[in-house]
């Protein structure tokens, strides 16, 4: 059985609600066995309290990263406190590991609360999830919020397992070939592989649900069998808006969810089959426990859509349309974790050509900490590459006249593509998703040293 090490922090009471209920934020801490299975069995705890009443601790196998998490509780703090304990002690936490910055502030302190915790000003990774959640809060003793600088932007590489996507599609269809653009893509700096069995492009022949886990569950078990560990221990998502296919490919190996209808299915206006569809993919994220990724989308990428009821404010609309669906995936019981979302502008999906270019230089005021926006402190991330609003602009004259236009392939569009991924890390994009890697991967480089400053 593995060793383990669950540690829960009150960092404090952040407002009195009535006579009986409080918000309190809590820091969850894990660093032996599995880091994310201990962090989730504790808030599962947490979200049923009584389930403790029955546990036999010396049954609960020992699971155990960071997080923090606001909770609204009617329990005094001393209780509240002696809550915690338990479920570290129900999650696995051995007593006899003494290294959490509250052991070694003062040893004379068991059972007693100090809030808030002497040593949060040196904890970064709470005061970033804390920052997260209430952005504004100021500590009553350090007199400061815990606002940190954005980190960098990741990559993901984009792996079409089809015979029709628009820039790669029957490229890499056979398991072979898949992995030697997976193997590419990694060695020349990848951080996940998006893994694609049904493509999203216009006018697209249907796909079965059975044809399209016949296409990625093989290619991701083949990814899982490598030798090489770089490759086999990659980062895999899945992308797709099937609740089946989503659930087998991530039993197959997958580590995330990529949804382009943010989880409501493809119909467009919604109707109630939308709010079906949600429930059924939220409930397998949830029991799988796996990070998502929701696209902002009008249906299919087949028509731009009238934006007009937001007076052409694509801005608006994002934060709109894409905030009342991650409300209801994160919110209320049975919700997908919040810090397991992350949130896609849906470029190329159903949008106007210039709109999409005047939300370019404004990517970071979706998820900006405005008053009212649903999306803020997401991550974020941007998919540009070799999209067909890129091929728009390319085939326009110039307006000094000496620029003619052209018509492009998908895959004329790497340099086009390249000004929009410096763009979106200008713009600090957590995440660019894009086809050529090794390309792409010095535009990111270059475009990460020049905006870090």
């Amino acid at each position: 059985m593995l060793s383990s090490s669950f540690k829960f922090s009150i960092l404090g009471k952040v407002s009195h609600l009535s006579s009986i209920l409080h918000i309190v934020a809590l820091a969850l801490g894990s660093n032996l066995g599995d880091r994310f299975a201990n962090i989730e069995t504790a808030l599962r705890f947490l979200e049923v309290p009584s389930a403790l009443l029955g546990v036999d601790e010396a049954t609960v196998s020992p699971y155990f990263a960071n997080c923090a998490c606001m909770i609204e509780i009617n329990l005094e703090p001393i209780i509240l406190l002696g809550l915690l304990k338990k479920i570290e002690n129900a999650v696995g936490r051995m007593p006899t590991i003494r290294n959490g910055p509250r052991a070694h502030h003062r040893e004379n302190l068991t059972g007693e609360l100090v809030v808030p915790h002497p040593r949060i000003a040196e904890l970064e990774f709470v005061l970033r999830p804390l920052n997260d959640m209430i952005p504004n809060f100021v500590h009553p003793i350090y007199r400061k919020t815990g606002k940190f600088c954005s980190s960098k932007t990741h990559i993901m590489a984009t792996l079409n397992v089809t015979p029709d996507s628009f820039s790669d599609g029957s490229l890499h269809n056979e398991v072979s070939t898949a992995l030697e653009y997976v193997t590419t893509s990694v060695e020349s700096g990848a951080d996940i592989i998006d893994v694609g069995g049904r493509s999203t492009r216009p006018h697209v022949e249907f796909v079965s649900e059975d044809e399209e886990i016949s296409r990625v569950v093989p290619v991701i078990k083949a990814i899982r069998d490598q030798g090489n560990d770089s490759i086999r221990g990659a980062l895999l998502s899945v992308d797709t808006f099937r609740w089946k296919v989503a659930e087998a490919a991530v039993q197959a190996g997958a580590n995330c969810i990529n949804d382009v209808h943010a989880f409501t299915g493809p119909t467009y206006p919604l109707v109630q089959a939308s709010t079906d569809h949600l429930l059924k993919m939220r409930d397998v994220a949830r029991r799988l426990c796996v990070p998502v990724i929701l696209m902002h989308s009008r249906g299919g990428a087949a028509s731009n859509k009238d934006y007009s009821d937001y007076g052409e404010n694509l801005v608006s609309a994002i934060r709109t349309e894409l905030g009342d669906k991650v409300d209801n995936i994160v919110r209320g019981r049975g919700g997908v974790r919040r810090w397991f979302v992350i949130v896609d502008l849906g470029f190329g999906f159903s949008k106007p050509v210039d709109a999409q270019y005047a939300l370019l230089p404004n990517i970071a005021s979706i998820t900006a900490h405005d008053r009212g926006n649903r999306l803020a402190g997401f991550p974020l991330l941007v998919g540009t590459s070799k999209k067909s609003f890129l091929g728009a602009l390319l085939e326009r004259p110039g307006l000094d006249g000496t620029y003619k236009g052209r018509k492009t392939s998908p895959q004329e569009r790497g340099w086009a593509t390249a000004a929009t991924v410096a763009c979106a890390v200008q713009q600090g994009a957590s995440m660019v998703r894009i086809h050529d890697v090794p390309e792409m991967r010095d535009v990111v480089a270059v475009a990460s040293a020049i905006w870090s400053g």
